[in-house]
Parts: structure tokens; sequence; C-alpha cells
């Protein structure tokens, strides 16, 4: 993931470059990530980028302007940094994910990463043991085996068994919309094609258990998740 942060103060550029890296850094995806600072409106432009932090006023350029530049471009993805709300109607666009406001809060700007990073499909890196790493958005879903856990993964490959438990999964990947459809099953929105009475059907053709006690969450938090990213599917 390539990340461009474009303001034309410096002490600006350095506070959101250091929440960006921290962010990164806590989600697992540091390693994986570019972040290139700047104060010259053309880099952006000029640049092959995923993901763009852009001041609204510059003297050089406008942000608007910046994005009427990039109109037509599958990437990148923008997230407006401004201090004039009143500016921000004139700032909407097929890729505009979001607006900031200046100081950066930090909960909202990690509201804006995590809709980023997911729409990005970069997931978060996860040890599922034995050395192996795997990035959450390639993990179909975990489930109960022998009083253990195995990993299914989108290649159709199983895991080995883990003496973490269900519980355990789901609190690591609280911000990853796994959901726990069934005491023995926990399912990554992203690979849910239908929910019927009683089973959650897979992007595979496959069903899972569906526990009528956890019905209405489940079906709550797909809409949340539909509502956040399905825009930009």
């Amino acid at each position: 993931m390539k990340i461009c942060i474009c303001d034309d103060r410096e002490e600006d550029l350095n506070v959101l470059n250091g929440i960006c890296r921290e962010y990164l850094d806590r989600k697992g995806i540091y390693a994986e990530a570019e972040i290139v600072c700047t104060q010259e409106p053309d880099v952006p432009v000029e640049g092959d980028f995923d993901l763009l932090f852009l001041d609204m006023e510059m003297p050089k350029m406008r942000g608007t302007e910046v994005k009427d530049r990039l109109a037509g471009r599958e990437r990148p993805y923008i997230i407006f940094v401004t201090s004039y709300q009143e500016t921000i109607r004139e700032a909407f666009g097929v890729n505009v994910l979001g607006f900031l406001d200046k100081p950066v809060d930090p909960a909202l700007f990690e509201a804006q990463m995590d809709l980023a990073v997911n729409l990005l499909g970069e997931g978060k890196m996860i040890d599922l043991g034995s050395g192996n790493w795997e990035s959450s958005k390639d993990i179909v879903m975990f489930f109960t085996e022998d009083r253990y856990s195995k990993a299914l993964l989108s290649d159709g490959s199983s895991t080995e068994l883990s003496g973490k438990s269900l519980s355990d999964w789901e609190a690591e990947l609280s911000d990853q919309f796994f959901l726990r459809v069934d005491t023995s099953y926990l399912v990554n929105c992203k690979y849910i094609q239908d929910v019927e009475e009683n089973a959650v059907v897979l992007s595979d053709g496959q069903r899972v258990k569906l526990s009528r006690r956890r019905k209405k969450d489940i079906l709550a938090r797909i809409s949340e998740y539909t509502r956040r990213f399905g825009r930009f599917a």
C-alpha cells in the first residue's frame, strides 16, 4: 500500500505521518506500506498511490483541483484534511472516502483508515502458528476441530491445528469484520454471500451453520459491513 500525505504545512505533515505510521504498526501492516510526505501538490498527481491524505487549502493548488486532476483513475482513494468546513461540499467525489478536521482526531483517523485498508484489501497480518503468517483478507473462517481451531484460507487450504480458541481469534480480529456465526465458526464477512434460515452461505457455495440466537446480531453486522464498504465494491 502506497500512501501520500500532501499538505503545505510541515508541522501538519509530521503529525499525520506519525499518526499513520503508528496505525500501520499497530495493525500489523507497516512493513507492507510506503508513506510519502510532500508539500508539492504535483506529487500525488504524477505518482502512483493507493491512498491520499490531501490538504484542502494549499497556496500552489487547492485540494479540489488535485482531486479533479485525479478524476477517472481507480486510485488513489482520497481523505481530505481541512480547517475549513465550508469548503467540504465541493470536495465530494467518486474516490473521496471522507474528511478529517484539523487538528486530526486519532479516533476519527482510525475509522477512516479502517475503511481505506479494507477497500484496498490490505487486511491484517495474522500469526497462524508454526511461522505461518497470513493476511486476514485471505482467511475465510476459523473453525473448531477436536477442541482446537483451524483456519480455512481463500485458496481452499486449511492450516494446522492451533491451541487458540475461537474467542481468542475473535478478540484478535475484532476490527476486521469476522463474525461468530455459531459456537464452532468465526467467518470473514468478506466471504459471506447470503444468510439463510439456519446457515451462512459462503462465496464458494459452502454452507456454515448459523445459530438462531446470533442471527439478529449477524444480520446487523453484515448490514454495517455493506453500509461501510458496499458503495466501493
